[in-house]
């Protein structure tokens, strides 16, 4: 719907415009705002949050579309369209009397056991962890080689369409020049471990990286993340932060993103859509996430000429088995991206007291550099670090190793 309102002020002419917005109206002009500045000179909201919706706000309008859809049937045929709107009218408002009649009563027949348990917490039921993918490496030199590592390892979490191999070449130096267990993993919904297409926001996997903690024995690990593998690492040391040691969150805002940020996502998902018809098919892995590449960059220089191309296959999600190539990840986070990412990115608070390190791009339309007050009211010992040269992926140069590794190694 905001590609159709900025569309219409195309269509007109307009290089700028006043939007004003109620209820959904509103909250299309706030994303409009957001994503399209350039084209909004004024904003007006009537009515309608930012993100999200109260309780109450919710209750509301499922009573209003729950009796719409089921006096479809009754309206009025035959008559004129004022007609049929009174009638109708009369109906919707009988049947809502109804519904808040029947639900009051409700309330009424249970409160004494409401009452009862008024003090008692009750907490939403979490989601049920899945059994991760993943490999650890510990290295031992000859000389030490009775001296294991200690119980403390590195978890490494990869980003939205990566997989644990985006890690190679950096959790295996880590292991080294640590002397800890390094273990990199496929998220749900990624790689090689399973999909889920009810359950795949951020609370659900941070289920799982606490239960493969449990899998590996850990009483606390230290949780490297980039990206969508940061935000899981914050949810993680903010919800359990008595199983983190320390954190490192590479490239990713505590809470929300950028407008620039979300912009470069859509374009990014938008074009993996259009192109899975287009996976090269009878082909090594190899050839057909270069391929897929080139393909990529091309679609997305189209949609956005300033774009920067990717250089490397690390977020081409494709997998191969006998010659069949597929996505890597699970179409639905697709969906849920284009749809609304605050569906995948859970808001997460608390406070963590323990060491926290982030790291982000110079580069980057993440922005984190701008976000130091919000991410100290949650990590009051958080160190940033920028790497001036880096975009959103930091982990590709060498400042970010020597940082990781500066900051594990502190006592």
């Amino acid at each position: 719907m905001i590609e159709d309102i900025k569309h219409l002020i195309d269509q007109l002419k307009a290089p700028k415009a006043i939007v004003l917005g109620h209820s959904l109206g509103g909250k299309i002009a706030v994303h409009l705002a957001l994503t399209y500045p350039e084209r909004v000179e004024k904003i007006i909201v009537e009515d309608m949050r930012p993100n999200g919706v109260t309780p109450e706000g919710l209750k509301e309008t499922k009573f209003y579309c729950k009796v719409l859809k089921e006096l479809e049937k009754d309206i009025p045929l035959g008559v004129s369209e004022i007609d049929a709107k009174n009638a109708f009218l009369k109906l919707l408002n009988e049947s809502l009397q109804k519904l808040k009649m029947f639900l009051l009563s409700v309330l009424v027949c249970f409160s004494s056991l409401l009452q009862a348990s008024l003090f008692t917490p009750i907490s939403a039921a979490k989601p049920k962890p899945m059994e991760l993918k993943y490999s650890c490496i510990e290295v031992t030199s000859v000389e030490n080689q009775d001296q294991r590592p200690d119980d403390v390892p590195i978890i490494l979490l990869h980003g939205l369409t990566g997989s644990k191999e985006s890690w190679n070449g950096i959790f295996e130096v880590l292991a080294l020049e640590t002397k800890k267990e390094a273990c990199i993993v496929d998220l749900r919904n990624h790689g090689e471990s399973p999909w889920n297409n009810e359950e795949y926001d951020v609370v659900a996997m941070t289920e799982d990286i606490k239960h493969l903690l449990d899998r590996l024995k850990a009483p606390k690990a230290i949780i490297l993340g980039h990206s969508l593998g940061g935000k899981i690492a914050i949810h993680l040391a903010l919800n359990y932060p008595e199983r983190v040691e320390k954190v490192i969150v590479e490239d990713v805002l505590p809470n929300g993103i950028s407008p620039e940020a979300l912009k470069e996502t859509k374009y990014y998902f938008k074009a993996l859509k259009e192109l899975e018809k287009d996976i090269p098919q009878g082909v090594s892995e190899i050839d057909a996430k270069n391929a897929f590449l080139k393909l990529l960059n091309e679609r997305l220089r189209e949609l956005n000429p300033s774009f920067k191309p990717f250089e490397t296959t690390e977020f081409i999600p494709i997998k191969c088995s006998d010659g069949k190539c597929q996505f890597s990840t699970n179409p639905v986070l697709f969906d849920t991206v284009l749809r609304n990412i605050d569906e995948l990115n859970n808001e997460s608070s608390g406070q963590f007291d323990g060491p926290a390190l982030f790291i982000y791009g110079g580069q980057s339309e993440t922005k984190l550099g701008d976000e130091e007050n919000n991410v100290k009211k949650l990590f009051p010992k958080a160190k940033l670090v920028e790497v001036e040269e880096a975009g959103h992926v930091v982990h590709t140069f060498k400042q970010f190793t020597i940082e990781v590794i500066k900051f594990i190694n502190d006592k």
